[in-house]
């Protein structure tokens, strides 16, 4: 699908103008308008003849994407100083300083010879990258473009067996499955919806066990008393669990699921240990700056803070055994984004995230996601391993 480049208030070159800004539209989806506490970087490589090398850039050395022939992404991040390079390659990282509400072009060159090709980045004027970027498809990082070096090796592991648990949310379920079928096409995992209610009964030991991780998507509020035994007895049993966006407003009469989860979305006020909690808020399509709470958790591995366009969610319960890995400090949303904990035999990773297309389609979004994914089921394995 063809991205228009809309630059500045106006369309930039597409209409005949050539004042860039950072706001990206197209026919089905729109690219965020850049938060004023944040620089963007826009990443293009409009060569026509270009070899087939798709390698990572790397922001500070994180992988942030691939440069694809033809094809154009972005990443926001804090203001400050950066250095761009290319995975593989040998040309000379480019210095970036990124100022609040700005936006900056990097082009990647392509120099051929009979013989080999190789790929360097450079700085683009604003009237420049007007130009050239019409000639690009916007292409959203895949799933594994925010893999590092020792995510690859992660990533030769066995694929990751998920069952997906999903239902009860007015969002683009289409566009959320596709995070999951590009996953499983690169061979990182393979997956099983489940949608609930209806298919409650699966999450028991039994039809669990040939799963690595249990992706809980929901925001189901009712389980019968034999799915609730059922759920309980897998988790006694042992699994990895990654609890996402909405779950934590999921199940609400079954006081239970906070402590699964760690905390809970309140539909009412309510008092909880002795303390009064009034109603949770919803805050939608905030900019979220996200910090890491604990940079050395496997889940976090190679992130660095950066903004994300999702929903808030303000005034919710947290439970006091949770280990926060990701925080945040914009008004209009809870401190704690991100945390793991054990309930019986399973480790729990929630992560607040993941509210809308752009949000599935942000490389540190999937990065975080992955790791979680393979920190719960490491975790649970080992588990099992030392019981034996």
């Amino acid at each position: 699908m063809k991205f228009l480049l809309y630059l500045g208030a106006c369309l930039g070159f597409v209409l005949g103008f050539t004042c860039p800004h950072a706001r990206l539209q197209a026919a089905s989806n729109v690219v965020p308008v850049l938060a004023a506490e944040a620089g963007r970087i826009v990443f293009y490589r409009d060569a026509i003849l270009s070899p087939q090398k798709r390698p990572a850039l790397l922001l500070n050395d994180s992988a942030v994407g691939l440069s694809k022939s033809r094809s154009f992404f972005y990443v926001d991040r804090p203001a400050g100083n950066y250095a761009v390079a290319i995975a593989g390659e040998t040309a000379m990282p480019v210095n970036v300083a990124l100022a609040k509400g700005k936006t900056v072009y990097v082009r990647i060159n392509v120099h051929s010879s009979p013989v080999s090709s190789e790929l360097y980045p450079s700085l683009v004027d604003n009237v420049t990258a007007a130009r050239e970027l019409t000639s690009c498809t916007y292409a959203p990082p895949e799933a594994a473009t925010a893999l590092g070096a020792e995510d690859e090796a992660s990533a030769a592991h066995p694929p990751l067996r998920v069952l997906l648990a999903y239902q009860g949310h007015a969002t683009d379920q289409e566009k959320f499955f596709a995070l999951w079928e590009a996953w499983q096409k690169q061979g990182l995992l393979t997956y099983t919806r489940c949608p609930l209610p209806d298919e409650a009964a699966r999450l028991e030991p039994t039809s669990t066990a040939q799963y690595d991780v249990l992706v809980l998507f929901d925001v189901v509020l009712e389980l019968t008393p034999e799915q609730q035994a059922g759920l309980l007895a897998l988790l006694n049993q042992g699994i990895g669990v990654v609890s996402l966006h909405q779950n934590l407003a999921a199940h609400e009469p079954e006081s239970f699921w906070r402590a699964i989860v760690g905390g809970e979305f309140l539909r009412a006020a309510e008092t909880i240990d002795g303390k009064a909690y009034t109603a949770s808020t919803l805050q939608p399509e905030t900019w979220l700056h996200i910090g890491l709470a604990n940079p050395k958790h496997p889940i976090v591995r190679g992130i660095e803070p950066f903004y994300i366009l999702d929903e808030g969610f303000e005034k919710t319960y947290r439970a006091p055994d949770i280990k926060v890995v990701l925080t945040t400090d914009t008004t209009g949303n809870d401190r704690e984004i991100a945390w793991t904990k054990w309930f019986a035999n399973s480790p729990i990773f929630y992560y607040q995230l993941g509210h809308e297309p752009y949000t599935w389609t942000h490389p540190v979004y999937q990065k975080v996601l992955w790791q979680g994914m393979r920190w719960v089921a490491a975790e649970a394995s080992a588990r099992r391993e030392s019981a034996k």
